[in-house]
């Protein structure tokens, strides 16, 4: 559906700051149907901001190719980590990892089942696609979610077919593959398949035939996770078995409950573990990131950015706009009263040699012909007009108050005293 690309942002002092790039297949871009489900994603995610979720900071166009400009974890995904663990038989995933991991996930996903829209209705999100290559592992311990090209919320503008599946078969809820109609408990499934494909080293259902998967649920959901590994304690067994349960009622009701028990769990086993745990005891010794690290700064370093410079517009032209002021306690501004503000635009105007007269109306400038060539029309004004003296510019001049000069030598005439009556009091 899209190539992944890294980039790189630099700035002043050569600052650097890598991200991810999704790019469309142009080929999937000429498709309504996938369109419509870019455009739910973008409505989407860009308003997200949640530790245990991938941001995304622009979904746009350049020519015919769409993508999506997201924050670059620098890690594997759950699938690779999952590879890694499976390729090394003698190496386990330790019990708090596994935990932690989850509860992370879950974390993310109750913030997504919790979204409002801007009247504060909700939204009824679903992401229906929690599997492996959706869950991203950093070096650094932190665990986020991803890709919610397949989400379900209230603000879909593109219905999925009621005959059609949507999603990794090998973790699908029962009811998903029913073809019913899912919500929130379909996520916290997934999170139970994860969770017992963590403990154990092994795939929850390996079969690629539907029919076979539906039916190998049903048995698969009663295995405890202590059958295959025996070092397990009996609660993280009840989690795993009420996380798959294959009734949606007889699993945990919310994300958040099921990360409170995940919890409980850690702490009886370690209290204290966190992502530098992880990162340290599990993510250097299994992914060795010092060698991916340091081929990707090279790869960055080797860019030829004489290159890039060159393929960019000559200038950028600033336009000057309107924005009502962010700080309200500052006295000089007034309520309602709107400030001058600097955005940028990527387009050339050529053949002007002022690019500031090409960003305000046409009809100003003509209306100004033959006054004072001032460089910038008015942008505030004092309430009820432009008042006497007031000069036009880029920041407004109130009329100043009037005030009596006096001589260097004056002294002021001294105050009258009036003398009070001890006994009368007048």
């Amino acid at each position: 559906m899209g190539e992944i690309y890294v980039a790189v942002a630099r700035g002043m002092w050569g600052l650097e700051k890598l991200f991810a790039i999704k790019k469309i297949i142009p080929s999937l871009s000429r498709e309504p149907e996938f369109m419509a489900r870019f455009q739910d994603e973008a409505r989407l995610v860009i308003p997200m901001n949640h530790p245990n979720v991938v941001q995304v900071f622009e979904v746009g166009r350049s020519g015919e190719e769409y993508f999506i400009a997201m924050e670059y974890v620098e890690g594997p995904n759950l699938g690779e980590f999952l590879s890694a663990l499976w390729h090394h038989r003698d190496r386990r995933l330790p019990v708090t990892a596994a935990l932690f991991i989850i509860r992370e996930l879950l974390a993310g996903l109750d913030y997504c089942h919790h979204r409002t829209d801007s009247a504060g209705l909700a939204l009824g999100l679903v992401h229906r696609d929690v599997s492996p290559s959706n869950v991203l592992l950093s070096y650094d311990g932190n665990v986020k979610l991803a890709d919610f090209g397949l989400a379900l919320s209230r603000l879909k503008a593109y219905e999925t077919q009621p005959n059609r599946v949507m999603g990794h078969l090998g973790y699908m809820a029962p009811e998903a593959m029913d073809g019913h109609r899912v919500d929130h408990r379909a996520d916290i499934f997934c999170a139970g398949v994860l969770l017992f494909e963590l403990l154990t080293c092994e795939r929850f259902i390996s079969a690629d035939d539907p029919v076979v998967i539906r039916q190998a649920v049903h048995a698969r959901s009663q295995v405890r996770p202590s059958e295959i590994r025996g070092d397990l304690p009996p609660d993280v067994d009840a989690l795993v078995v009420r996380a798959v349960a294959e009734s949606p009622d007889q699993r945990f009701p919310t994300a958040r409950a099921f990360q409170d028990a995940v919890q409980k769990a850690l702490i009886r086993i370690d209290a204290l573990y966190d992502a530098r745990r992880l990162a340290d005891g599990v993510m250097s010794p299994l992914c060795r990131p010092t060698e991916p690290r340091q081929r990707l700064r090279q790869m960055v370093a080797s860019l030829d950015m004489e290159e890039i410079e060159a393929e960019r517009p000559a200038h950028r032209t600033v336009c000057i706009g309107e924005a009502i002021p962010l700080s309200h306690d500052t006295q000089r501004r007034r309520r309602g009263v709107k400030a001058p503000v600097l955005t940028f635009i990527d387009e050339v105007f050529e053949g002007d040699t002022e690019p500031m007269q090409t960003i305000w109306n046409r009809e100003q400038t003509d209306r100004q012909a033959g006054e004072d060539d001032d460089t910038l029309p008015p942008l505030v004004q004092p309430r009820g007009g432009p008042q006497r003296g007031h000069r036009v510019g880029l920041r407004p001049r109130w009329p100043a108050r009037r005030r009596r000069r006096r001589s260097p030598d004056h002294t002021p005439p001294p105050r009258p005293v009036k003398w009070l009556d001890v006994e009368t009091g007048h």
